[in-house]
């Protein structure tokens, strides 16, 4: 009988072994797929600014801030996410694509524990306050966002764009796979 138990306690332990390898193999690949996310993001932020900085010369300083703003906000997000894999991992929702994935479900509470554990995170929501008052402040600003959405109907940023969604749809598909394998 004893045999018996150590037996199933062995086969047991092994099934316990490969489903917290597969839970950080899964976190791991989480990061890399997300990394790769906010990497692409924060490119299509850079192209679109220089995009911007060329067609409207006397716009420099603006976009200049809103690239910043941009950047730091994607900052707060990459925060966020590392917040949520490390305590929350369940909340992570392979069952949506990537790009409905990136709206983190995000909680007051969930900003409050990170803001008060994490000293960058609240030095990031404190220049992210500051970007926006500045952006908001800016003489041009109504101007800035006509001559921004007139860029987004070019066909250099069309140019821009897909190749974002080039790189999300090759990104989902890797995520849709980790979906698959965290299922098996």
């Amino acid at each position: 009988m004893k045999k018996l138990l150590v037996m199933w306690m062995a086969v047991g332990l092994g099934f316990l072994q490969a489903s917290v390898s597969v839970a950080v193999g899964s976190h791991k690949q989480d990061h890399k797929i997300w990394n790769s996310y906010i990497d692409s993001r924060r490119e299509l932020e850079k192209q679109t600014h220089e995009l911007v900085s060329k067609k409207w010369i006397d716009e420099k300083t603006i976009s200049k801030i809103h690239l910043d703003l941009e950047l730091a906000r994607l900052d707060k997000k990459d925060a966020q996410f590392d917040f949520l894999i490390e305590h929350h991992p369940e909340r992570i929702d392979r069952k949506k694509g990537l790009d409905d994935f990136a709206n983190l479900e995000w909680s007051s509470k969930d900003e409050e524990n990170l803001a008060h554990n994490d000293k960058k995170y609240a030095q990031k929501i404190s220049e992210i306050n500051q970007l926006e008052r500045k952006y908001e402040a800016l003489d041009g600003r109504s101007t800035f966002e006509s001559n921004l959405s007139d860029v987004k109907n070019t066909v250099e940023y069309r140019s821009i764009q897909d190749r974002f969604h080039d790189m999300v749809s090759k990104l989902d598909a890797s995520w849709q796979e980790l979906k698959q394998d965290i299922k098996k």
